[in-house]
């Protein structure tokens, strides 16, 4: 009786951890495409510094992310909302790539979101482009990454 109760203990604690790893994974999903869209902010902004912190942020919880898609740790990306849909879409679409590649593709995505900040035309002086992309990176908040 008491091993019974000790495995469906050990059962229900398993699926309980699942699910935190699951919700780990959404999180840093979405940490990884913050990452790299606040790295273009801080690159038009003129901060090399920033810049680099938050690429290497991006890649290596983007890294994570995708081995975890691999191991099965999680499923597919944009199943069951455990992870961002879009490390689904383009891991589909280039299957047989690194993952290298496919997180510059991630990056190349969060690229086009950055440049939103210039839909209505670019500024005219590199004053002005640079103060735009660094409002923008305060205001995604993007130092406590």
């Amino acid at each position: 009786m008491k091993t019974a109760l000790m495995a469906t203990a050990m059962i229900a604690l398993w699926g309980v951890q699942r699910v935190n790893a699951s919700e780990n994974y959404d999180l840093l999903g979405h940490k990884t495409l913050a990452a790299f869209e606040c790295a273009i902010y801080a690159e038009m902004a003129g901060d090399a510094q920033q810049r680099d912190r938050l690429m290497a942020l991006g890649i290596q919880d983007g890294k994570e992310v995708l081995i975890a898609i691999h191991s099965g740790a999680v499923t597919k990306a944009g199943e069951n909302k455990e992870i961002p849909e879009i490390f689904g879409i383009i891991m589909d679409r280039y299957k047989n790539q690194s993952d290298d590649f496919v997180l510059g593709r991630l990056f190349e995505k969060m690229s086009n979101v950055a440049d939103a900040i210039f839909s209505n035309g670019l500024p005219g002086s590199l004053v002005e482009y640079r103060k735009r992309a660094d409002d923008a990176f305060d205001s995604k908040n993007c130092r406590l990454l």
